[in-house]
């Protein structure tokens, strides 16, 4: 986790250079990524939370006619 040794543009919150080791626990990952349909349904069932939208910023794919196959982007890790 963190900056590769040859990043030159690390920023301070990426840690220190070279990184550090971390263990991640098991975990399931789909095969595809998840649709922006896919995501509002969740949005809609109230298990998942909205993220930035095309409104807020215009690289994110959800609140975005015609993208509904598109893959939901613009979601953070929280």
């Amino acid at each position: 986790m963190g900056c590769s040794l040859a990043d030159s543009a690390c920023e301070n919150d990426e840690g220190k250079p070279g990184g550090k080791s971390v263990d991640v626990p098991a975990f399931k990952i789909d095969k595809y990524e998840v649709s922006v349909a896919e995501y509002e349904a969740c949005i809609t069932a109230g298990k998942c939370q909205c993220p930035k939208d095309f409104q807020r910023n215009k690289y994110c794919n959800i609140g975005v006619e015609g993208r509904a196959s598109h893959p939901a982007n613009c979601v953070d890790w929280q």
